[in-house]
């Protein structure tokens, strides 16, 4: 119990209860770090509960929700604060928004009385006819060399000796890098690259696809039947024949309906990566919020909605078929 006083959780850890009482102490010292960064002494009262809680827990097994509600309360009121949350606003600012969503009710698709596209209309479909381009070709290229990196980062056919777990290593922290960066922030850093356009959005999207393709790839890898990888091995087949009679049976189904997942995602990514200059729909559509053009903005996100909405359809029977 004194020493749940002095460091939290040590008491429960030396009673034989390692998981309880590493968690109370990450627990604590977040909830110290959160309070400490905020430097509001209100909210210093709930890492203090958290850790007489603590000191009770060691005494005499305590209720896990006390603990948890403090934390939570604190997370979520410190989370209200910071945002400036303030329902209000939107009361007091809502003439405002009816400046804006008044011209939206009247989108701007198609010259009035007629079924031929209007001058903005043209634009949003030469939008939208970007970005599916985009997505298409970044998910195709983005798959293919994803596929090289899903094998050299999967642990069970990378384990064989130094050289291989090194590579696997590598790989591993390749993908992880590429993959924490925002294919939006990406987008930015091509654009100042190669210029505004889809070529900088479609750069960004297969440098991510490659990374997160390549992450799940390795997963599948991993999980799948070691039964005939070793009697493969047993043979004296080496690791290309392997992989060729051994891996690759058993991935080509979950792999294809990744990748049709990916395409998926990679459609509604390139609508956002337009609004950095990116091309696409969020370029034509990222002009006209700046311009005021609210017509043309509605008729673009119910471009962009009925697209996203289609190939949700279609990408999910595609999965269903490959599945079944």
């Amino acid at each position: 119990m004194i020493l749940s006083l002095l460091i939290p959780g040590l008491g429960q850890a030396l009673r034989g209860n390692a998981a309880r009482g590493a968690a109370i102490f990450c627990a604590v010292a977040s909830a110290l770090i959160f309070t400490l960064w905020y430097r509001q002494p209100v909210w210093y009262v709930f890492p203090a509960l958290i850790w007489w809680w603590n000191v009770w827990d060691a005494h005499k097994t305590a209720p896990v929700w006390m603990p948890f509600a403090a934390w939570m309360t604190m997370a979520l009121g410190i989370g209200v604060a910071v945002t400036e949350f303030d329902l209000m606003a939107l009361w007091q600012n809502a003439e405002r928004g009816a400046v804006i969503l008044r011209p939206m009710l009247r989108p701007d698709f198609f010259e009035p009385n007629s079924w031929r596209l209007s001058f903005n209309g043209g634009y949003i479909l030469e939008g939208i006819q970007q970005t599916l381009g985009m997505a298409l070709l970044a998910t195709t290229f983005g798959a293919i060399l994803a596929v090289p990196f899903g094998f050299l980062a999967a642990r069970n056919l990378m384990s064989a000796n130094i050289a291989t777990r090194a590579i696997y290593t590598i790989t591993r922290a390749v993908l992880n890098i590429a993959r924490s960066i925002e294919s939006l922030i990406l987008a930015i850093v091509f654009v100042k690259v190669v210029g505004l356009g889809t070529f900088a959005g479609f750069i960004a999207l297969t440098i991510h696809t490659i990374a997160a393709l390549g992450k799940l790839f390795s997963e599948i890898i991993e999980a799948i039947d070691p039964g005939p990888i070793e009697a493969i091995r047993s043979t004296g087949a080496t690791w290309l024949q392997t992989v060729r009679y051994a891996v690759i049976p058993q991935i080509v189904p979950q792999f294809t309906a990744l990748t049709i997942y990916r395409w998926d995602i990679n459609v509604r990514t390139s609508t956002i990566i337009g609004l950095v200059g990116g091309g696409g729909i969020g370029f034509f559509l990222n002009q006209w919020i700046r311009n005021g053009d609210y017509r043309a903005v509605s008729a673009s996100f119910i471009a962009i909605a009925l697209i996203v909405v289609v190939m949700d359809f279609l990408s999910a029977r595609i999965r269903a078929k490959l599945e079944a």
